[in-house]
């Protein structure tokens, strides 16, 4: 009688132990899905780039950044500013 409880006592250990990976697992997947905003630009955001870096300009920028499934790329004009700061 003793084995069999000392057997269920490990099976139940053993339960716990694998709900608490699958959980662990679950928050890691679910955070990961959730992706990167990337302001195209970065702080300067969206604008015409100097003459001398128009080649250059975006790709530069972007060249630092690894994008990933679920990332998104938006821009920040003028017009949404003065709407958020209204």
């Amino acid at each position: 009688m003793a084995a069999a409880a000392t057997t269920f006592r490990r099976l139940l250990a053993l339960a716990a132990v694998l709900v608490l990976a699958v959980c662990l697992l679950q928050a890691a997947v679910s955070a990961a899905a959730k992706g990167t905003r990337y302001t195209v630009g970065g702080a300067d955001g969206w604008r015409v780039p100097p003459p001398e870096d128009k080649e250059r300009f975006y790709a530069d920028w972007a060249a630092n950044i690894t994008f990933y499934v679920d990332d998104s790329v938006g821009t920040v004009t003028a017009a949404a500013v003065s709407h958020a700061s209204s």
